[in-house]
């Protein structure tokens, strides 16, 4: 599920269009919706079945596009067709098969454009003071956590910082956010700094 700060993040940077990798049974979007009722929104989602139960789901809406499809591929094809969007938010979330985890392709893809938000759900949060937090969970694939040293490569060309969801979604979640090609200074003037931690990469 989304975290809140997804919402003031969208209203803020006035994006427009919400990515999200991973449909599912669409809480996600249907979240977005509620806070946005003209905002584009389009779906990738890998599974059929999810994808066809989405394209029933938003049949009456005219902003909301489902596809099926690998987000890596999806991503890697159609990436230029997001240059024309302002700050477009891209939320990551196709990551359930550890033999199909497509992360750091999202990413790789995703930082092509000149400006972009990625939100990262599911992500290894800490706590102000560094150490990990115990109220936020996060996934894991084969030993390897999904965390800030898993894209930091990907991420440091781009940006002086990463930021997490201070509260946890209502599934007890983190998430990470990361602004492509803006920096702390830059970013926080657009949020409240009250609901984020930083941290300088």
């Amino acid at each position: 599920m989304i975290n809140d700060v997804a919402k003031q993040i969208i209203e803020n940077f006035n994006s427009e269009i919400f990515v999200e990798t991973g449909f599912f049974r669409g809480s996600t979007a249907v979240v977005v919706r509620s806070w946005f009722k003209d905002l584009m929104i389009l779906e990738v989602e890998i599974n059929p079945v999810y994808c066809g139960y989405g394209n029933n789901m938003f049949r009456n809406d005219k902003n909301t596009r489902i596809v099926n499809a690998d987000s890596k591929t999806f991503l890697s094809e159609n990436i230029e067709t997001f240059k024309s969007f302002n700050n477009p938010v891209f939320y990551l979330d196709a990551h359930w098969d550890p033999a199909n985890w497509p992360l750091r392709s999202e990413i790789k893809n995703i930082s092509k454009l000149q400006s972009a938000i990625i939100i990262i759900d599911d992500f290894k949060t800490p706590n102000e003071d560094g150490t990990v937090s115990d109220r936020h969970g996060f996934d894991s694939y084969l030993g390897q956590d999904c965390d800030k040293d898993y894209i930091l490569d990907l991420i440091k060309p781009y940006t002086d910082c990463i930021l997490y969801a201070k509260e946890p979604t209502i599934d007890g979640q983190g998430c990470g956010i990361i602004f492509i090609n803006k920096n702390y200074d830059e970013i926080v003037k657009l949020i409240n700094e009250k609901d984020f931690i930083m941290e300088k990469i």
